[in-house]
């Protein structure tokens, strides 16, 4: 059903010349790599990380306030090791394969944005937008092993802020003087119908002395009995679950923000799931901020706290992180860094250490 849909929306987008439309073709590229160590006081390990390295295509048709979209952005994972997003991980013969990170057409207009295929959904986006060390090899959600590919969250994230979800239809209303609604509905392939579904509002603004910020509440409610441990790719079991990160039947809801002082921003986000099959639910907290030293270095720092069930990961401890940020050239980004997690609770560990340090560089060509 999706690949129709999304077919269907690129039929109409490449008719637009015979339709007199304003056209748009664009070529965007991100490449990273990056080392690190991880020691978690039992044993360690140091790697070399592909950061979310990516090819992306995007047309753009345009007329009378209201525009076409399709996108489709492949991973370029096949020589990396660690992104076995769809092969060993999953017991099957597909394995270091690059992979489809994005497929989705749409259309907006001045009442709003439909977007429909698999892409991250809103309750992802709102949790990407406050953690500044995302897509770099201090990520990993739960602290308790190295990151996954040098790909997703940073600790004090949940797994759902990872992935890209399937067979998403995603409603966007306008902006009402700041406030903006959306909807969202993941369609389940399988025979038993359970669709998960999400809401959400936001609201942008200026604060004082013209400083701007933005919230978001956002609400996701998953009843697909299937799970995805690991982001980025559903598994090639049987399972198919449409949202990205899925911990299985659950509600969550998450509160994050952004507020921009000028010299520098904070952000904040705090999590609750709450996953059927456990007791308790889950709760994730984290606290930014970034500030930029001058044109070229930016500094940002992370103090996050999980803690979950005993009938769950059983994990709970606070964590911090410390990274900077420098630009060599237009599009070329270095980083640096390190995230230690003092764990309360945890099977496998008193505590974990990551280091890393890395390269960027991300380009956009227009082609047409």
């Amino acid at each position: 059903m999706k690949c129709s849909i999304v077919g269907g929306c690129a039929l109409v987008l490449f008719a637009a010349p015979a339709l007199a439309l304003e056209t748009e073709v664009t070529l965007d590229g991100h490449v990273g790599f990056s080392a690190s160590h991880f020691d978690n006081d039992v044993d360690d390990n140091t790697n070399l990380h592909n950061n979310a390295s990516r090819l992306g295509l995007e047309a753009t048709a345009s007329e009378g306030g209201y525009t076409g979209f399709l996108r489709y952005e492949r991973g370029m994972d096949m020589y990396n090791a660690d992104s076995d997003f769809d092969g060993a991980a999953f017991e099957t013969e597909s394995t270091n394969q690059d992979f489809v990170r994005e497929f989705y057409a749409g259309i907006d207009s001045p009442y709003g944005r439909v977007t429909v295929g698999r892409f991250r959904a809103a309750y992802a986006r709102a949790g990407k937008r406050v953690d500044p060390f995302y897509d770099t090899s201090l990520a990993g959600f739960s602290g308790t092993a190295s990151t996954y590919g040098g790909q997703g969250a940073n600790y004090g994230f949940s797994n759902l802020t990872n992935g890209f979800s399937d067979r998403v239809i995603e409603l966007q209303s306008a902006n009402y003087s700041g406030l903006s609604f959306n909807g969202n509905v993941y369609l389940d392939r399988g025979q038993e119908n359970d669709h998960d579904y999400g809401a959400g509002v936001s609201y942008a603004g200026n604060a004082m002395r013209d400083q701007a910020f933005e919230v978001s509440l956002q609400y996701l409610e998953i009843e697909n009995e299937s799970a995805v441990g690991v982001p980025f790719r559903d598994p090639s079991d049987g399972s198919v679950p449409s949202v990205g990160g899925s911990p299985g039947p659950s509600s969550s809801f998450r509160v994050s923000g952004v507020y921009d002082l000028g010299s520098f921003s904070l952000g904040a986000n705090y999590e609750y799931v709450d996953v059927d099959t456990e007791e308790d639910a889950r709760h994730y907290s984290s606290v930014t901020a970034s500030i930029p030293l001058n044109a070229k270095l930016r500094i940002a720092a992370a103090i996050s706290y999980l803690n979950f069930p005993e009938d769950g990961p059983a994990i709970e401890g606070f964590g911090g992180t410390v990274g900077a940020f420098y630009e060599v050239l237009d599009g070329l980004n270095t980083y640096g860094g390190v995230r230690y997690v003092d764990f309360d609770e945890n099977p496998s560990s008193d505590g974990t250490l990551a280091l890393a340090l890395g390269a960027a560089y991300s380009f956009d060509l227009n082609l047409r």
